[in-house]
């Protein structure tokens, strides 16, 4: 039996079964642009079928505003959606103070003028911060730009900065996927939960899970997940098999023994 196949199994077996995950890069393809994405139609309707079996939850933290999020994950009753790193969704942060608002229009206004001066850049506002993307810029002028971003964010040292695959971003106030993970998989009672994730971002949700969880890395990079998969194909094949395992589990009463 190879890992894959003990985890699979490890997790169908759980009495109360958390999976959460990434949205861009672990269950759709990175895109040049945020909004030309596609979803993992195997993912998406694993995700689904998981969310419909019982004591089975199922959630998808993104550093997408919620709204843009849903977007792109209509009509899923079963599937909970947290945006802005966890900030936005059934549990968010405390709202803005009116500091941390005067903030967020300066990173906003700083973010825009930058962009003017380099061509392929693009900014994306959200709720509570603003992403620098920088994935389309050239590579000649890449490390002057890299500079201006952290000239910018050393403007505004209480803000929050978070470093993506080639996306900066600032937040005016403090949320991570970690925190977030932390609340949910203590909300729904898990026993066990997986986490799957690729970016830089995801580190802090790996990081508070228990020695009973799994964490999945989608891709290359350095990182403290406990295990590895290729791409968001391979995302969506491994939740498939994960709900059929689970639906087997739950049908032979072995669901409860973890």
């Amino acid at each position: 039996m190879n890992d894959a196949t003990r985890d699979i199994e490890m997790l169908a077996s759980a009495p109360v079964l958390l999976v959460a995950s990434d949205f861009d890069g672990t269950l759709a393809e990175l895109a040049p642009r945020p909004d030309a994405v596609r979803p993992n139609l195997e993912a998406l309707d694993s995700l689904r079928e998981l969310g419909e079996l019982p004591r089975t939850f199922t959630a998808v933290i993104s550093g997408r505003a919620l709204s843009d999020l849903s977007l792109h994950l209509p009509d899923e009753k079963d599937l909970k959606l947290f945006g802005s790193h966890g900030g936005e969704g059934s549990w968010r942060l405390t709202a803005m103070t009116p500091e941390q608002k005067s903030t967020l229009v300066s990173l906003t206004q700083g973010s825009h003028s930058l962009a003017a001066r380099f061509a392929g850049s693009l900014v994306e506002e959200k709720p509570f911060g603003v992403a620098f993307h920088y994935r389309s810029v050239d590579r000649v002028v890449l490390p002057r730009l890299l500079m201006e971003i952290q000239k910018l964010g050393e403007q505004f040292p209480n803000a929050t900065r978070l470093r993506g695959i080639e996306v900066v971003e600032f937040l005016a106030l403090e949320a991570n996927k970690g925190r977030c993970l932390e609340w949910l998989t203590s909300h729904v009672g898990a026993s066990r939960t997986v986490f799957l994730g690729d970016d830089t971002t995801d580190e802090s949700a790996f990081a508070v899970l228990r020695a009973q969880d799994i964490g999945i890395k989608v891709g290359s990079g350095e990182t403290v997940a406990n295990r590895r998969i290729a791409d968001p194909a391979a995302v969506g094949v491994f939740l498939r098999a994960l709900a059929d395992a689970r639906k087997i589990a739950i049908e032979r009463g072995t669901a409860d023994q973890a």
